[in-house]
């Protein structure tokens, strides 16, 4: 075996403890191994980096099995500034304020926030790119945009509570 490290640790990590295997290469050629477990406090975990660092350790290794750390992608201050400023645009009358009730009820109040948060973040995007003034779509653009299937979901939903309603187009006001 190629000695690569003269003396290195290799570290488990676990929910409640963390293993360490301590190998270092001795004068007369021996590679003697050291296990030792401890917990996972920094009251448990001071003590055993001294003894890494007594033992002459100069590299360390770490593997960890589980989902006991996940990262998060993105820039979590710009994610809650965003989140703040959707909670923020859900009290308002306008596009946005429309979006997140439109979604609060069919996916609950959180990921409506968020959905308003990535709607800002687009919105933003498009105005330092191309330089366009915001323009303000109004509270109705949702209905606006699809007034053929708005009309088959209302008719829909009036029919399953039984009553049968003839739609006729109204004069267009001048």
């Amino acid at each position: 075996m190629e000695i690569l490290y003269a003396s290195c640790c290799g570290l488990e990590v676990h929910k409640d403890s963390i293993t360490a295997c301590l190998r270092r290469l001795e004068s007369t050629g021996q590679v003697p191994q050291l296990l030792r477990t401890f917990g996972t406090t920094p009251g448990a975990l001071l003590p055993r980096l001294d003894w890494v660092v007594a033992a002459g350790c100069t590299h360390v290794a770490m593997e960890s099995t589980g989902p006991y750390w996940k990262p998060r992608k993105g820039n979590q201050g710009l994610r809650a500034a965003l989140v703040e400023a959707a909670w923020a645009a859900s009290h308002t009358k306008g596009s946005l304020g429309a979006q997140y009730h439109r979604l609060a009820r069919r996916r609950g109040k959180k990921k409506a926030a968020v959905a308003v948060a990535h709607s800002l973040l687009v919105i933003a995007y498009h105005i330092l790119k191309e330089g366009p003034t915001y323009r303000e779509l109004g509270h109705d653009y949702f209905d606006k945009r699809d007034t053929a299937r708005l009309q088959r979901r209302l008719i829909a939903r009036l029919e399953s509570l039984g009553l049968r309603v003839p739609v006729e187009s109204l004069p267009q006001a001048a």
